[in-house]
């Protein structure tokens, strides 16, 4: 979808939920739209004056959806995860949506779900890339993710884009250590492990080479001093 498109169907979006006269004052969360010729829109909404945290779905527009009413079948996102927004609307994704717009702090929550329920999801792995390539294309990163969440937001796109290349490193004197991805998985090399060690999936490799760096940890710092400044790395990107 392109921008010219992006925006005519973000316009067209906002004139349905304005029209439906359902909300004193929505501000618009997100858009996701299916079928660009009639369109069919859900579109998260918060309306301030009313507290409303709601979905809207054009298809049945003299309606909304709570956020605590909201229910769906999905054999992976319902049963392994329980019923929430962000499985809600990488669902949609699965059933052939495709995101508008997405606010900020709704692609924090999304990333941080990805990060948290990656091994649940992999098999799902197509649907996450996709909507991977639609937060880079808008800008998105996790850089910036991180200053709009509680937590240290982690770079998805160097575990699911293969075109990115993540290096995570950490210099204490003459010893270092550093956590880099390649097609072959995700390598912790260090002075001690010059060949380094290969980890299929990301996690198992992160929390390695965290416990490596808090081994080493010294009284200059504070352990949230080093953690985020060494988390804080995961937002850099290197390309070959």
């Amino acid at each position: 979808m392109n921008k010219l498109i992006k925006k005519n169907m973000y316009l067209l979006a906002n004139k349905t939920v304005y029209e439906s006269r359902l909300f004193i004052d929505p501000q618009i969360k997100y858009i996701f739209m299916k079928n660009e010729r009639k369109p069919q829109f859900v579109i998260g909404i918060h309306d301030p004056v009313d507290e409303i945290e709601c979905i809207f779905n054009s298809v049945t527009a003299d309606e909304s959806i709570s956020l605590e009413d909201l229910t769906y079948s999905h054999p992976i996102f319902s049963e392994e995860t329980g019923v929430c927004e962000e499985g809600y609307l990488l669902s949609l994704m699965d059933e052939k949506y495709e995101p508008v717009f997405i606010d900020i702090p709704t692609h924090a929550k999304l990333w941080d779900f990805i990060d948290y329920y990656m091994d649940i999801l992999d098999p799902k792995e197509d649907m996450i890339i996709r909507y991977l390539e639609f937060s880079r294309s808008s800008g998105i990163n996790s850089i910036l993710l991180s200053e709009y969440s509680d937590s240290i937001i982690n770079n998805l796109y160097a575990i699911y884009l293969k075109d990115e290349k993540m290096i995570l490193s950490y210099n204490k004197c003459d010893n270092y250590v550093y956590l880099d991805h390649d097609e072959n998985g995700y390598i912790i090399e260090s002075l001690e492990n010059p060949k380094g060690t290969t980890y299929r999936d990301f996690k198992s490799a992160f929390y390695d080479f965290l416990s490596i760096v808090l081994n080493d940890i010294t009284s200059t710092h504070t352990i949230q001093e080093e953690l985020n400044e060494t988390l804080i790395k995961l937002g850099e990107k290197k390309h070959e």
